[in-house]
């Protein structure tokens, strides 16, 4: 053990070498939210004051841009998030550590922070770091910064370099990116996020155009959303409205480098660790990659200056200031923060512990991460939850794959299992099927580039028009309608989409319902009902053909291929469309005796069984309008 921890302390605990500048010029970081566009109820769960080891996800972004020389850092927040700005301004309180905090409205996205950025000209300096808020790194940033401005010295059209780092062959997919680029100079002719089940879309006769030499198309790189950027990006972002996350400003790029020649570059890192916190199961996973030395430096007993800790073997990390109970048992990857107390006969193993905590006797907690100021009862059982601050569970509570937010209470007993638990103002305590969530969280859909940022923001923007017209606000149908069809052009969708979205949205807003009612179908028929004349409209065969209605089936069927629920409920569902006058009976005819993939939507759903268990619900709804067809043709 004395050993490696030597190896450690000589190879990686000085600071990597300060980026090169010109005299005068100040090297600034410019960090934003994560470009995961998060649901309302993850977003409680996943942001920069997540808890990673004995710190918060954000202390790590601003301790790797210290430790990298940057000496202005500027921190975008939402106005709303009282209690981001509250900890930034306790914790970067000392001048010294050049932390400026800027806020803008709720939901602000990449690019309007930058177009925001433009108009203060906080950016005083020909180049700038730009990053997320949800990003570990040890990375040598510095080396980055100085290729940067070497490659913008021989390429005054040069205006980006993307940092990439090879990817570990246990790295998910969706953490993997296509990047094509000219061996000799590292420019990207092509860039694309992998997902799952996406196919590469790389233009080859595009780039047998340009007359490269050779070409290395790479499929092994982690995209941790970090690159360099002059000063130049900012005028792109203003200049063009419709650019709103990095990814879109690549897209613009690429195709627009004939007329606008402006070119960007691909950094290769090899050394040193870069990991995000995008998705639920990514809390769990980062937490145990700090746990096990895998970002040192940044591991809690050198990162966390005001709270001391001890380094046991199999890396187990106590605070000075914890108490454990004579035969409380501390497994492999375990942390306890301070004033957190932690009784007789408790079992932690790759568990996570926040300040404050109390856990009863006899509990036993794995892969688990538990906030601060919460209280585990007696003989517990959790496994591979996350616990957000302030919750309470009762005595002999069991919980498996489960995320708690803030203020839940659990009493004594209660049993759950792949849960969404939250507190509603109106309704108590209240729950949501975790994969519905997950899958939300996961980055699937489109394959072109920044298409997961449009969906997201354009399904949202779809539930929230629509919502207006639920919650009995008085709104004209045209305006409605009106609203709906400039999605299309505002976040650069095709028609089919948005189509799907809205069918989307409708599912949506039933589902956020139903965690107060006993019915999924009740809930939906009371989301259809108010909707009909704008759906019955939107979805009119007259406007778009059939195709349009053919839309609205396949997201149904590919949500319900992958939501046991919401397919008990689809014949119903499509029973009350019918009678509405929202669906056509030759559409939904035809949709039923497609194949699988224009059944769904092409790439929708990646297995045939679950297409097929759609077919057999739906299957007495479409006996019965074939019936009823024939009874009409026999009158």
């Amino acid at each position: 053990m004395a050993s490696s921890r030597k190896r450690e302390s000589s190879t990686s605990s000085a600071p990597p070498p300060e980026p090169v500048k010109e005299e005068g010029e100040v090297v600034q970081a410019v960090v934003v939210p994560a470009r995961v566009f998060f649901s309302e109820h993850l977003s409680s769960v996943l942001n920069a004051l997540t808890t990673v080891g004995s710190s918060k996800l954000i202390d790590f972004t601003i301790e790797c841009l210290r430790r990298n020389g940057v000496e202005n850092i500027l921190v975008y927040c939402s106005s709303e998030d009282k209690q981001l700005i509250s900890y930034l301004r306790k914790t970067n309180s000392n001048a010294a550590k050049n932390v400026e905090i800027l806020t803008m409205q709720d939901g602000f996205s990449l690019g309007d922070a930058l177009r925001d950025l433009h108009t203060r000209e906080k950016i005083c300096s020909k180049n700038f770091l730009l990053l997320p808020s949800n990003l570990i790194m040890t990375i040598d940033v510095s080396d980055c910064f100085t290729k940067h401005q070497q490659r913008s010295a021989m390429d005054k059209n040069s205006v980006m370099t993307m940092v990439f780092r090879d990817c570990p062959p246990v790295a998910n997919d969706n953490r993997r990116s296509c990047v094509v680029f000219d061996p000799t100079n590292y420019r990207i002719r092509h860039f694309q996020r992998l997902r799952l089940d996406c196919d590469l879309q790389i233009d080859l006769e595009r780039l047998t155009n340009k007359s490269l030499d050779a070409i290395v198309i790479r499929t092994d790189f982690i995209d941790p959303e970090l690159c360099v950027c002059s000063s130049h990006v900012l005028d792109l972002f203003t200049d063009n409205f419709d650019y709103q996350t990095r990814d879109h400003l690549a897209k613009g790029l690429l195709e627009n480098e004939d007329i606008m020649g402006y070119t960007f570059y691909a950094h290769l890192v090899h050394d040193g660790f870069v990991d995000a916190v995008n998705t639920v199961n990514d809390v769990h996973r980062v937490n145990m990659a700090v746990l096990k030395r895998m970002a040192y430096p940044l591991v809690p007993d050198l990162f966390q200056n005001e709270e001391s800790f001890t380094h046991g073997r199999h890396n187990v990390y106590v605070s000075r200031g914890a108490r454990l109970a004579r035969g409380a048992i501390l497994g492999k990857n375990t942390l306890v923060r301070q004033s957190s107390d932690i009784s007789e006969g408790c079992r932690l193993e790759q568990t996570v512990i926040g300040r404050g905590c109390i856990v009863g006797q006899f509990s036993d907690l794995r892969d688990c991460v538990v906030g601060d100021s919460c209280a585990i009862g007696t003989n517990c059982r959790l496994a591979k939850c996350v616990l957000t601050d302030e919750v309470r569970v009762g005595d002999g509570v069991h919980l498996t794959r489960c995320v708690l937010t803030a203020g839940v209470v659990l009493e004594a007993g209660a049993q759950r299992t792949d849960v969404f638990l939250w507190m509603d103002a109106a309704a108590g305590l209240s729950e949501l099927e975790l994969r519905s969530l997950l899958d939300e969280d996961d980055e699937s859909g489109e394959n072109a580039v920044g298409d997961d940022y449009s969906e997201r923001a354009c399904l949202n923007d779809c539930i929230e028009t629509l919502q207006r017209v639920t919650n009995g606000e008085d709104e004209a149908v045209s305006v409605i309608l009106l609203e709906l069809n400039g999605l299309k052009n505002t976040y650069q969708m095709s028609i089919h989409q948005v189509n799907r979205l809205l069918a989307r949205a409708v599912v949506a807003i039933a589902e956020r319902a139903w965690s107060r009612q006993g019915s999924l179908f009740a809930a939906l028929k009371q989301t259809v009902d108010p909707l009909v004349p704008i759906l019955a409209r939107y979805f009119n065969p007259r406007q778009g053909g059939r195709e349009f209605q053919l839309d609205c089936l396949r997201a149904l069927a590919a949500l319900a291929a992958d939501d046991e629920p919401l397919r008990k409920a689809l014949a119903k569902l499509l029973h009350l469309l019918y009678e509405s006058d929202v669906l056509e009976e030759d559409a939904i005819l035809e949709w039923s005796k497609s194949r699988d993939a224009d059944f769904v939507g092409a790439g929708e759903v990646d297995h045939h069984h679950k297409v097929q268990l759609v077919r057999q619900d739906i299957a007495p709804f479409v006996q019965w309008l074939v019936e009823a067809d024939e009874d009409e043709d026999d009158d």
